[in-house]
């Protein structure tokens, strides 16, 4: 409850400075540690990770671990999702508009998770 009642304080004082609230951002380390991985190329081993409402959009994800990650509304338009694992991960709502990689069966989960543009 003092989590919800921050977050709308939070948002009601973007408000009150003249800021628009739009689109959820994904929060914490997760992403962050997400973004240092891909600018250093190093292996992108992250089970269990917060990645809602990411903005992944155009990212070599290739070869990545998200098992049980959640992916839930992220931006993955245009990723190279090759060799991805993601087991058990969350991805109603992801964008996979454009995405190459993916096998057959990861392609029939995130459709039936109610993930968006899942190509056939």
């Amino acid at each position: 409850m003092k989590k919800v009642i921050n977050g709308l304080f939070a948002a009601v004082m973007l408000v009150a400075v003249g800021q628009a609230v739009c689109a959820p951002v994904a929060r914490g380390k997760d992403v962050q540690r997400l973004k240092a991985l891909l600018a250093a190329g190093s292996p992108i081993i992250m089970p269990g990770a917060d990645l809602k409402n990411a903005d992944l959009s155009g990212a070599d994800l290739s070869n990545a671990d998200f098992t049980r990650a959640d992916l839930r509304d992220a931006n993955l338009s245009n990723a190279n999702l090759t060799n991805v694992i993601l087991l058990h991960a969350k991805l109603s709502g992801a964008n996979f508009a454009g995405v190459t990689g993916l096998f057959p069966g990861q392609k029939d989960d995130a459709r039936r998770q109610g993930a968006l543009n899942v190509p056939d």
